[in-house]
């Protein structure tokens, strides 16, 4: 299963460390209202060398706040709603907390917090020595003002199915275009998509799947029966650019003919339903069969220009 990047809960809320903000005055507590999580970064060290760093941002128009954060504080309550694996499903958590000389107190505990630019912003940093190296692990979220109904209503229903369906079915597959932008699609429950694009000999190429839930690629021949390979996690670390969507598969393929080839994506087990966005993009790599030794492979970087 893949490493989980889990959206910053109250219960790790006594870890956060920053600037506190704000005035004296009760009636000024610029945490009063609701707050969706827009933004988090992170950062690991290890012997003081960055080792690895993400920035994902979480895009409302698409994702429909869907796998999101939203905190909301009233005058002696903080409330968290957390959307996690299917958008009809979501967590609740309630806790009293005091705003007084700028600071933050949960449960008799002192939470710093920074609010700059109508943004309000976290940070939690942990450290640890392991086996005689030292890791240091940084991460900042940033939430913006949520002015919804809460929960949102696309909380509250099933996740309809997309404008491509129906394809269920290497026959009624999209055809994807090599190294045209990002293709935003639905998944929902027991759902399967299918795709192709055209290989072309002597080329090396990437199926790039990001999402908030967790899915795969298996990869097919081109009659759509013969299964190629698959991925899982990116399991060779293949690093590209941020592109709005936590990484999910990076599937890499060589092609030692021309052909029209099909994959499919589907989530990791019927019940996860969700968005995610895929395109295929050649590559200068190459990778052979096997996976690589060096986990670190930073020779591809891209970005689709349509997500800022």
């Amino acid at each position: 299963m893949k490493k989980m990047y889990a959206v910053l809960l109250l219960s790790m809320a006594l870890f956060f460390s920053g600037c506190p903000f704000g005035s004296d005055d009760k009636d000024d507590n610029p945490l009063i209202g609701k707050w969706y999580l827009y933004r988090m970064t992170e950062v690991e060290y290890v012997n003081g060398e960055l080792e690895e760093s993400y920035d994902q941002t979480y895009n409302p128009v698409w994702d429909n706040y869907f796998y999101a954060v939203i905190i909301e504080f009233t005058d002696k309550k903080m409330i968290t709603y957390d959307n996690v694996y299917s958008n009809d499903d979501y967590y609740y958590d309630e806790e009293s907390y005091e705003y007084k000389n700028g600071k933050l107190i949960v449960e008799g505990e002192e939470v710093p917090f920074e609010v700059k630019n109508g943004m309000l912003v976290t940070e939690w940093i942990e450290e640890d020595v392991w086996d005689g190296d030292s890791y240091r692990y940084e991460e900042t979220m940033y939430f913006k003002k949520f002015e919804g109904e809460l929960p949102p209503a696309s909380w509250l229903s099933p996740i309809a199915g997309d404008q491509y369906e129906a394809d269920n079915s290497y026959q009624t597959s999209t055809h994807l275009t090599v190294g045209a932008n990002f293709q935003q699609h639905t998944l929902t429950a027991d759902d399967i998509d299918w795709f192709s694009f055209d290989a072309v000999e002597g080329k090396q190429y990437l199926i790039i799947v990001g999402s908030y839930m967790d899915t795969y690629v298996s990869l097919y021949g081109p009659d759509g029966t013969t299964y190629i390979t698959y991925d899982d996690d990116n399991e060779r670390d293949v690093a590209v650019d941020d592109f709005g969507y936590p990484l999910e598969s990076v599937l890499y393929w060589s092609a030692a003919r021309s052909e029209k080839l099909y994959f499919n994506v589907q989530g990791y087990n019927a019940s996860y339903k969700g968005y995610y966005i895929v395109s295929v993009q050649e590559t200068n790599m190459n990778l052979g069969k096997a996976a690589s030794a060096d986990k670190k492979v930073r020779e591809t970087k891209f970005r689709n220009p349509a997500i800022k």
